[in-house]
């Protein structure tokens, strides 16, 4: 998505850009809180 956004930007449609945020990015930013509360767990003290 991102080379697309940076190199064909002219030929994304408003509806695959909206989409994307509205359901891709929410998702995305759980699985990455989850994999940081994880790595947190697993770090030695």
């Amino acid at each position: 998505m991102g080379n697309r956004l940076r190199h064909a930007y002219d030929r994304i449609g408003l509806e695959v850009i909206w989409n994307t945020a509205g359901y891709d990015l929410p998702a995305l930013s759980d699985d990455t809180r989850r994999a940081v509360a994880t790595l947190r767990n697993t770090q030695p003290d």
